[in-house]
């Protein structure tokens, strides 16, 4: 090649849809979380979760109820070393149980732990 030119340059651009337009990575994480919450007839309701995915502001959970969105829920988790408080930002059927995403509220963030913990 004369000139020590390029032959072509292929310029690519990644596309982000609006799921992935996010603040924080999401972590694939296993643990569980406990949930607490009132329906809206003030009846109380508990759930054990398997986290989907978290990220420091959020998770989106697996339960076997549902959570009507803009839902306070309670939560708990050794696992994540995390207690406090979520707002429920949607809530829909996946199979035989319900998948939720959950805001973290109150100040309640997650940290990844270190490599080794």
């Amino acid at each position: 090649m004369i000139g020590g030119g390029l032959r072509g340059t292929l310029v690519i651009t990644q596309m982000r849809d609006a799921a992935d337009n996010r603040r924080f990575p999401r972590h694939v994480r296993p643990g569980k979380i406990r949930m607490h919450w009132k329906d809206a007839q003030g009846h109380s309701h508990q759930a054990n979760a398997k986290c989907l995915d978290i990220s420091r502001t959020g998770v989106r959970v697996s339960l076997e109820k549902p959570v009507e969105p803009m839902t306070l829920v309670n939560l708990q988790s050794p696992d994540f070393r995390i207690a406090g408080v979520a707002l429920v930002r949607h809530c829909t059927r996946k199979g035989l149980g319900f998948e939720a995403g959950l805001q973290f509220a109150g100040g309640l963030e997650w940290f990844r732990a270190p490599e080794g913990e």
